[in-house]
This record gives structure tokens, sequence and C-alpha cells, in this order.
């Protein structure tokens, strides 16, 4: 901080100086080259810098004029006035084109083509970017670190498309060039933005490494604007991975370098509003809205203050403050509506220039209409939004009884399967047990084996009942349990697991309890209703649980007790993997169950 106190009292000073200069190109160079110098700390400064630099400009079709143009471009850019950007480039590409000068043609068009995009002007946008990919092609020996800056731009605007096929290959020759040039703006630039979009792409750990390099990179040449503009990008990353550790330790770095970038800038108010956003998701509710205010003090903040008062009025909504919630949102819709009526008005101002009476009435007219339909607009949202909240209320309430209902259902059918073997089983092997011992003829050995048999019945109905220890132990650990208890019941069965490494390994505590279930529930469905069964397989993959098994059904002809057993079964299997989001598949002597 203190350092961007004293770059501002030289500012000052320096304009002191060179007011009192007569106009001359020396005066005008002077000031154009502090504007470039101080760009980074204050793009505020930088712009007053440029338009003075403009002002004593003897030629204002010269070089020199194109190049202070381009700088109070970017300024402009870098303080949210895209549509003075536009216009200030625009002027640099015609006087380059007047003076022959490819280079800085090249360069201004590059520059419009940025500003156009961000504007939302598409084709113009493209346009740009094609006219400078041709020159800067040309003079690529010469100048590396424009074509770099060209191509990023490029690949910028296709991923932003959704073509990401497109993106790939300018991304990857840009940031070659940008390492070619060894300009350390160029190289940030072009290796942040392919990071980011190697990441999105699904190459996860080589997008990531490379936004983790170019920070230090930042950092070591002293860039803390770049290093600011990046971090939320690599904490976006991290949160995609699920690694909070991650998150926090960028985020404290960004809270650092906020003390070394002006608070007004777009990089700190940009990091600002992701950390909001992060605490929201995190629900920290009462964080994220301090941070929302904490960018409404700073005045010409370039964030867009009606998305300020919509996030602190989802936090005020959470932490049930209704009347500052509600506040908030109105505050948000009048800001929007405001917007859009200065926009009218400003219409409505050119058309009383350009029109006489009589188009001026009409025109009037229509913009009127405009204004009546936007309120009309407003309303429609603000009603399909309250049904929209409505709408997810109540379904995520249906989903939880079902899930309740699912969770009811499964532990009725349990309850009956293991009365009825304790029925079939248990009760009638006592019962042979008993009448073996009424008889004079009782043959030792086999009551003891009756007797352990049934013990073993008993057990294996045991461990049925008991809960799986999903909150202590690995899910493929879990099934491996549950194999070695049905392997001691049927040992006839030959039971086998398979799994890859850290498959399903991390599932959540109810989907893992879950999919426990359905896996019990369908070996022992394969017990009671398969004949010839010598084997069963599960297989624990990523995203992907089977079980295999060499069994034939048994005919259910003149069984409806047997053939109803079997239903309900596969209706509890099919309710409790629907309660956790999953889908199954049944082939010959296959069952797949996909996450």
């Amino acid at each position: 901080m203190t350092r961007i106190i004293f770059a501002t009292l030289a500012i000052i000073l320096s304009f002191t100086t060179l007011r009192a200069q007569s106009p001359t190109a020396d005066k005008a160079e002077e000031l154009h080259r502090q504007a470039e110098a101080v760009m980074e700390e204050s793009p505020y400064a930088a712009r007053a810098l440029a338009a003075d630099a403009l002002a004593n400009v003897k030629e204002a079709t010269s070089p020199l004029a194109a190049d202070i143009r381009s700088t109070l471009g970017n300024a402009l850019l870098m303080t949210d006035d895209v549509d003075g950007a536009i216009r200030e480039f625009g002027e640099a590409a015609r006087i380059a084109r007047i003076c022959n000068d490819e280079k800085r043609l090249g360069s201004a068009l590059t520059d419009a083509g940025v500003a156009y995009r961000l504007s939302g002007q598409l084709d113009s946008a493209l346009s740009c970017y094609t006219q400078a990919l041709a020159i800067c092609e040309r003079h690529e020996a010469d100048n590396p670190g424009d074509l770099a800056h060209v191509l990023t731009s490029l690949a910028i605007f296709y991923y932003n498309q959704g073509r990401f096929d497109d993106a790939v290959p300018y991304i990857e020759r840009a940031v070659g060039m940008a390492d070619r040039s060894a300009d350390s703006d160029e190289i940030i630039y072009a290796r942040s933005s392919a990071g980011l979009m190697l990441f999105n792409t699904g190459r996860r750990d080589e997008g990531l490494a490379m936004v983790r390099g170019i920070i230090d990179y930042a950092v070591k040449v002293g860039k803390p604007r770049y290093t600011l503009k990046t971090l939320p990008t690599i904490i976006n990353m991290h949160q995609a991975l699920g690694q909070a550790d991650s998150v926090d330790y960028y985020m404290a770095m960004g809270e650092k370098l906020l003390t070394e970038v002006p608070a007004e800038s777009v990089e700190a108010c940009g990091f600002m509003e992701e950390k909001m956003i992060v605490l929201n998701r995190r629900g920290d509710f009462a964080a994220s809205n301090e941070v929302a205010d904490r960018i409404l003090r700073i005045k010409a903040s370039p964030t867009p203050t009606h998305n300020l008062y919509l996030w602190k009025a989802r936090n005020l909504e959470a932490l049930h403050r209704s009347t500052d919630a509600v506040a908030a949102y109105e505050r948000s819709i009048a800001l929007l509506d405001s917007m859009r009526r200065s926009e009218i008005d400003t219409r409505m101002s050119e058309f009383a220039v350009q029109y006489d009476s009589a188009s001026k009435e009409a025109a009037i007219a229509r913009l009127e209409a405009d204004r009546r339909l936007t309120w009309l607009v407003i309303v429609a949202l603000v009603l399909a939004l309250t049904l929209l909240v409505g709408a997810i209320v109540w379904t995520r309430r249906r989903a939880a009884l079902r899930t309740l209902q699912a969770k009811l259902d499964g532990i009725d059918e349990e309850r009956r399967r293991l009365a009825k073997e304790l029925h079939d089983g248990v009760c009638n092997d006592l019962l042979g047990i008993g009448l073996m011992l009424q008889t004079q003829k009782a043959d030792k050995e086999s009551v003891v084996d009756m007797i352990e048999k049934t013990r073993s019945g008993v057990r294996h109905i045991t461990h049925l009942l008991m809960p799986p220890q999903v909150g202590e132990l690995r899910f493929e650990t879990l099934i491996g349990s549950l194999l070695q208890q049905f392997a001691q019941v049927t040992p006839e069965i030959d039971y086998q697991l398979a799994n890859d490494d850290n498959a399903a390994a991390e599932l959540p505590a109810m989907m893992s309890h879950a999919l426990y279930r359905v896996v019990q529930e369908y070996i022992s469905n394969l017990i009671q209703h398969e004949k010839g069964l010598t084997f069963v397989r599960v297989e624990i993959a990523d995203k992907q649980i089977s079980i295999t098994h060499d069994g034939e059904a048994i005919a259910a002809e003149g069984n409806n007790r047997t053939e109803k057993a079997a239903g309900i079964g596969r209706r509890t299997i099919a309710e409790r993997l629907e309660s956790v989001g999953a889908t199954s598949e049944s082939e010959a002597n296959r069952f797949i169950i996909k996450l």
C-alpha cells in the first residue's frame, strides 16, 4: 500500500512539472511513458496521463498518437469503460493504416478484438482477430510476442463459444510463441489461459500444473496484478477437485496481494468477488456478506453493483434475515431497471437530435413501450423465480420422501426375509434335533452336526442384522467381509472379489450403506432362487460395480411364493439404487450397478 501511495505522489508531481512546460512532442512522450509505467498499479492514473499526453501531441496521425491511443484504450478497458476502449483502439488502428505501420495495426486490432468480445460484439471481435493474425504471422520472426497475444485472444474467443477443438491448437501455439518472445506479460497471459482450457477439457492435472506454475512465475517476476488475476482460476480448479486446503491457501495469498494493488482495480475486485462466492458456497453466509459490503464500499468498482446486491440477498436469506434479503433483492432489480432506463434515455436524446418532431414522437412512443415492456419482463422474472424456488423445494421434499419410503420398504423386506430364514432354517433344525433326541437310537455325531449347522445359521442371520461399519471401513473391505459371511454359510459356492486401486474407496456414507445392502440382497436372492450356483464374483471399478455368477434361474411355475419373493427383492434393490442416484443393468448372468 505504501508503494502505491508513493507512486501516486510521483504521478501528481509529474503532472505539476509537465503542465508548466510548453506543449511539445517531448512532453507527450514523457506523459505516455509515465502512463505505461503506472498502468498496473493505478489504471485510473494511467488513464489521466494518457489523456493528457494525447492533448499534447502535435500530429494527430503520428505513430506516437497511435501508441498513446492504444495505451488509453487499455487503461479504459482496465477501468471497465469498454465502449471508450473500442473507440480508442479503433482510432489507433486508423492512424496505423495512415502511417502504413503494420506492427501497430496488428496490436491495435488485437486489442480491439478483446474489447469487442467483452462487449458481446462477437462478429466484430472475430473480424479484428482474423486481420491481426494475418498481420502478425507476416512479422512472426521479429515480433513473436504480438503473435502470441493474438493467438491467445483467438483461443479464448473460440473457447468461450464452446468450440474447444478449435481453441486448443491456437492456445498451444500461443504458449510456444510467448515462451519464444521471453515477454513476461505474454507468457503469463498465454499460459494462464492454456491452463484453464486444458483443465476444463479433461486434462486436469496438466492444466492445474500450468496455472500453478504461472502463478509462481508471476510472483517471481513481480507481477502482483497478474498473480491476483489468476487466483480465481486456480481456486475454481481446486474447488472442482474438492481440495479445500488448497482453496484456503490461495485465498490467503490473494488477501496478501490485495495490499499491493489498487482496491478499485479489476483484479482486486475480481478476486474479492470470487472470495464472496466461495464463502457463500461453503455456507459461511455472514463472511460472504461482509465481502460483498467491502466491494460495495469501493468507489468506481468494476464489479456490477446489481450482482453484488443479488449475492447479498442470497446470503441474507440464508441467514434468515428476510427483511434485509427482500431489500437487497429490490435494490438489485432497481439497479437493473435503472441501467435499462439509462439506456433508453440515452437513445431518446440521440433521437431528439437526429429526427424532426414527427419522427421524435414516434421514436419516444416506442421507447416508452420499451420501458413498459421492461417492467413486465421484471415482474415475469420475479414470478418465474418464485415458481422455480417453489418447484425446487417441492421436488426435494418428494425426493426425500421417496428415499425414506425406500428405506422403510427395505427394512420391512429384510425383516420378512429374516423371519422366513428363522422359520425355515433355525426352527426346522431345532425341531429335527428334538425329534432325534427323543429316539433311543439318536446318533451323537448327527446331533452335533445338526447343532453346528443351526449355530452357523443363527450366526449368519446375526451378521445380516448387524449394520455395516460404513464410517470406519472402505467400501471394498465391507464387501469382502460380506462375501466371507456368505462363504461360511454356503461353502460350496466360490465367492470372489476384484477391485481397481482407489475405486469406490471414498463413497459417501449414505451411498456406501445403500450399495452394501443392494449387493447383500442380490447375492441372497441368487442363493435362494438360482440352481447350479458354484461361484459369485463381485468386481468394483470406477463408477461401476458388477456381480457375475453361473447359476440358472429356478422355474417359478406353480410357486407363487417364490415368484413374489423374487419380485419384492428386485423392487427393493431398484428403490435403494434410486435413493442414491444409481442405476442398474441386467444381463444373462451379470448384474451391473452404475454410480
